[in-house]
């Protein structure tokens, strides 16, 4: 996961250096976006339009089967007519309803290419038994014999052609119980008792969707047309901003470059005499020979105390600048955090002590698990956050450290003092530079980008830092990590 997360980073990246680029890749974007969505709608259409043929022509079929029952066979019937299925051959002689109904959808499915009518039962006449049921028309039977209410369809390949099996139930009516339950049929059909809304067999429709494929096709590539025009358009229209966008984005780089080398070039220039200061500073400090009066070792203490201060501040502005720069390179292993910790803790002791300040440093029973990060700027992170929890806290105050497994995948340290607190509506400043939760004016040392730094660290090993904060009781600072 981190991998592909670099790897977007870096895509990112580079459209940013590239903007023009932005508009072809949305150029690309619209019209694939689009392709894809039309053939997929094509295919929808298709379908849809096939299930609609095939429910029209299979509602056909059985209303003309019903007229048929209801109308004309009780005339023929009191004619003293006739019924055969081999009526053609047969003077004198009308259809069964059923083969009337077979005749009446062949004819009018021979107007149409590839349309087949076909009815069948699990009661077929002795003249079918012979007939083999595939595989659709068995789980036809099945189903709308348990529903009859439902039609049953599904999508299927003929001879390479897609189609659409569609079928109902031929349901028993008052018209046709007379019919099958006399002497006559039952004598030529399944010996069955039938009753009115029996399932008497299915009637079928198959439609192939090939022939709405033209008008379709027509229909997008003119809407293709228009949207080829308007993505084309899109890119004329935003041409210009990503020109500017540019311009703006290499200024920003020419200014981004110039700062850095500035920071660098000063981190050297102020480093040097800084650290030449500190050392002669040092040196006289060191002096066993009295020759400083107590006045004058108050002022070497302030020029040492300040020339830290600064030293530090320095650092501290560098390291910003190659995070910003992304120039900052980390070495990502696994990695004790209470080891760290307790270091963080030894470092701060004498701080730590001016205020009489207990740190208490809770390390579970349990190991602790090893985290993915850089240690060396794991330390740095928990060295800011312990650093402002000594600065801001009172005399006699407290420091609890604290470990928390959020996931099996994340652990979660917290370190909560005793301190002055931050008000509510400062609280969302707290991580931008500069910002020092409006203790800008306050006699408290710091410039106040110790956690603006802390949390681009934190972002960068992929990890989350976030705190909360009552005034005058003190904060809770929490750092999150994966897990080895």
């Amino acid at each position: 996961m981190r991998s592909i997360f670099k790897v977007f980073s870096k895509l990112k990246l580079k459209m940013a250096k590239h903007p023009h680029v932005v508009v072809v890749v949305y150029i690309l974007c619209v019209l694939g976006l689009f392709f894809t969505g039309a053939m997929w709608e094509i295919q929808n259409i298709k379908r849809s339009a096939g299930i609609q043929t095939a429910r029209t022509y299979a509602d056909s079929i059985i209303l003309t089967h019903d007229f048929y029952s209801e109308q004309i066979v009780p005339r023929i019937t009191a004619l003293a007519g006739r019924f055969d299925r081999e009526y053609e051959v047969s003077e004198d002689t009308f259809p069964f309803p059923g083969r009337f109904v077979m005749d009446v959808g062949n004819a009018v499915a021979s107007q149409n290419e590839g349309m087949q009518l076909a009815l069948y039962s699990h009661f077929p006449f002795k003249w079918r038994r012979t007939r083999t049921l595939d595989t659709f028309q068995v789980d036809a039977i099945s189903t709308l014999t348990k529903k009859p209410s439902n039609a049953f369809f599904k999508f299927s390949t003929i001879d390479g052609v897609e189609v659409v099996r569609y079928a109902l139930p031929s349901v028993m009516r008052s018209s046709c119980i007379n019919c099958h339950n006399s002497p006559e049929m039952q004598a030529i059909g399944p010996k069955i008792i039938w009753k009115i809304g029996d399932v008497r067999g299915v009637q079928e429709v198959t439609v192939p969707l090939e022939q709405y494929s033209d008008q379709i096709t027509k229909v997008i590539l003119v809407t293709a047309s228009f949207a080829l025009l308007a993505s084309i358009l899109g890119g004329v229209l935003i041409w210009p901003t990503v020109t500017q966008l540019q311009i703006a984005v290499d200024s920003a780089n020419v200014s981004n470059t110039a700062k850095s080398s500035f920071l660098s070039s000063m981190s050297h220039e102020l480093r040097t005499p800084l650290n030449a200061i500190l050392g002669f500073a040092q040196l006289l400090d060191m002096d066993d020979k009295p020759s400083l009066n107590t006045k004058q070792k108050k002022y070497l203490s302030e020029v040492m105390k300040g020339g830290h201060l600064l030293l530090e501040l320095v650092n501290q502005v560098l390291d910003l600048s190659k995070i910003e720069s992304s120039n900052l390179n980390l070495k990502i292993q696994a990695t004790d955090p209470s080891q760290v910790v307790q270091q963080c803790i030894s470092m701060l002791a004498t701080h730590s002590a001016k205020k009489n300040i207990t740190i208490s440093h809770h390390v579970p029973v349990d190991e602790v698990p090893s985290i993915e990060v850089d240690a060396m700027r794991f330390q740095q992170v928990i060295l800011n956050i312990l650093t402002n929890a000594i600065k801001y806290n009172r005399q006699d105050g407290s420091i609890d450290i604290t470990y928390e497994s959020i996931t099996d995948q994340r652990l979660r340290l917290v370190i909560e003092d005793t301190g002055i607190g931050i008000a509510d509506e400062e609280c969302p400043s707290v991580f931008e530079a500069f910002k020092r939760a409006g203790l800008e004016d306050g006699n408290i040392e710091g410039a106040g980008i110790g956690l603006t730094i802390s949390k681009q660290l934190v972002e960068l090993m992929s990890g989350k830092i976030n705190l909360t904060s009552k005034l005058d009781k003190g904060t809770r600072v929490w750092v999150e990590f994966p897990v080895s």
